[in-house]
């Protein structure tokens, strides 16, 4: 089994929520990128997990595969890994979005108002050369 070489941390301050899918997966290869989340629950390896959020339409299923779990002073760090290219491309879509509303919100308790195509305009010209794309 190869683990994800990379990974993208989710903001600590952007719920999202996992639905647990099946458990105790056979061992398997990911692909290079994948996602570490904070979560109030440990998860055991190998569980699939279907990742929910409110700007996540149902009928588009993001699932990933629990690579490990790690006991923080506030719940768990797990860390995920994608089987397909298409989840893996929705996964890094869903997190730049992510970051763009961060971005936004951090411009508007500084003063400034900024609508979400010009926060989405800025944070690409400003971060998205950086944001990892391995595996894509």
């Amino acid at each position: 089994m190869t683990e994800p070489e990379f990974y993208l941390q989710h903001p600590s301050n952007a719920a999202i929520e996992f639905l647990t899918q099946h458990s105790a997966l056979k061992t398997q290869d990911y692909l290079p990128l994948g996602l570490i989340c904070n979560q109030d629950e440990a998860y055991a390896m190998g569980t699939e997990i279907c990742i929910k959020h409110p700007q996540l339409p149902d009928d588009l299923p993001i699932k990933g595969i629990v690579v490990w779990c790690r006991r923080q002073n506030s719940g768990y760090q797990v860390g995920l890994g994608f089987r397909t290219e298409e989840d893996l491309y929705r996964i890094r879509m869903f997190e730049q979005l992510c970051h763009i509303q961060l971005y936004q919100k951090e411009m508007r308790s500084s003063g400034r108002k900024i609508s979400t195509e010009r926060a989405a305009q800025e944070w690409i010209e400003e971060y998205a050369a950086h944001f990892p794309s391995d595996g894509l």
